[in-house]
């Protein structure tokens, strides 16, 4: 069950649900082969790379932190401690973890990968399922309530800029230029105009 691929270089990084972590040689891409792969505890959920490491999104054992320096031989060096975590975003030294269970936002410094620090969190009332880091903002998806906007500018210290609801079971959130867009599962695909990010407004739908 593939929740989310990254690639890099000849390789994918496969986030199974219940596999783990999972890498594909793609250079013969009639035949890709797994070459590499660590299980987690939990369900996986995302992945997100950064260097030589690979960061886990599983579920309700936290955030995996894998070395895949090499990645014939993947393995898993550190870990977050967070109560669910659904998403994972990377920008520089920090890591932007989708927190369900009431957590929110939460932000840990990964300068050193294998000893991540929480430094600031961003509380929501219900589940938050994804984030996206753009522009020193999170965007941020609460199931059953709408899309934050943070401003993360200081990691220590995360303010909310806005706000708009809602959409029902949002499940992810991608953004180009002025523009959010908002899959909200059977609610369909609204678009955002985000030029003036204190006052957001929805300029489109597409119906699914």
């Amino acid at each position: 069950s593939i929740r989310k691929v990254e690639l890099m270089g000849d390789n994918l990084f496969i986030a199974d649900r219940y596999y783990g972590l999972r890498i594909v040689d793609i250079r013969d891409k009639s035949q890709p082969i797994e070459i590499g792969r660590v299980q987690t505890r939990s369900k996986t959920h995302n992945v997100a790379i950064s260097g030589d490491y690979a960061y886990v999104a599983d579920g309700d054992s936290g955030v995996c932190v894998i070395n895949i320096s090499n990645p014939d031989q993947p393995e898993e060096v550190g870990s977050f401690n967070t109560n669910e975590a659904n998403d994972i975003s990377i920008s520089g030294n920090y890591a932007y973890i989708a927190d369900g269970s009431h957590s929110g936002l939460r932000i840990f410094d990964i300068s050193d990968p294998e000893n991540p620090i929480e430094t600031g969190s961003f509380e929501t009332e219900h589940r938050a399922l994804s984030v996206l880091i753009s522009e020193n903002c999170a965007y941020l998806t609460e199931d059953r309530e709408g899309l934050h906007i943070i401003d993360v500018n200081d990691p220590e210290q995360p303010e909310e800029i806005s706000f708009i609801d809602p959409y029902g079971h949002d499940l992810c959130v991608a953004v180009s230029g002025n523009y959010a867009f908002v899959a909200g599962y059977m609610q369909g695909l609204r678009i955002l105009d985000i030029s003036d990010i204190e006052s957001p407004v929805e300029i489109g739908f597409f119906d699914t």
